[in-house]
């Protein structure tokens, strides 16, 4: 490998070490590079786009849904009742869909709103 080579690599390489995700173009299609893979000089690679996320609509609240505060995650609420542009987190009163979406997350740390496509 060539040190330009190297140089137009590291970008890619440094995104994978980051945890994110990378994409090796095969046969017309973006695929993810393998967890142990070796990145060569000749194929085309791409930082795999983040996906974007909207706030829920008050339709798509999953009712029974336990969420926790981003700045806490001790703080835990199940949403029980969306009204309007509102949601109820147990006993709280209630907030917006758009603070839900911007100080809450799931528990698996997905946000709480809906992927843009």
């Amino acid at each position: 490998m060539t040190r330009t080579q190297a140089k137009n690599l590291l970008p890619y390489i440094a995104a994978f070490a980051e945890g994110k995700r990378v994409d090796v173009l095969s046969g017309g299609n973006w695929l993810p590079v393998a967890e142990n893979t070796e990145f060569l000089p000749g194929l085309t690679y791409r930082i795999a786009p983040e996906p974007k996320f909207r706030p829920w609509t008050s339709e798509e609240v999953p009712m029974g849904l336990c969420v926790r505060a981003k700045s806490l995650h001790a703080w835990k609420g199940i949403i029980n009742q969306a009204i309007d542009d509102r949601v109820c987190l147990g006993v709280c009163p209630a907030i917006s869909l758009a603070d839900l979406f911007k100080s809450y997350e799931q528990l698996t740390g997905e946000p709480c709103g809906r992927q843009v496509l």
